[in-house]
């Protein structure tokens, strides 16, 4: 996918402006794939932080399970 968009992008100017408009192009085209693909990034950003203040709150009044605590340091 990445070399056929990037052959696709036709871009006229001196090597490094050719470059530098192929690689926005190429960005544009990943973003709307990655986001056709694995849906939007915000939505399950906004869940993830809401569960880890629901683990906060309830580690602070009633603590957690062994399980339900990340050991790594």
């Amino acid at each position: 996918m990445v070399e056929r968009v990037w052959r696709g992008l036709n871009v006229a100017g001196w090597m490094g402006f050719i470059l530098t408009e192929k690689l926005k192009g190429l960005k544009a085209h990943l973003k709307t794939w990655h986001k056709e693909e694995y849906g939007g990034g915000d939505e399950r950003l906004s869940v993830l932080i809401e569960d880890i203040k629901d683990l906060d709150i309830r580690g602070e009044l009633v603590g957690l399970a062994p399980q339900e605590v990340n050991l790594r340091k």
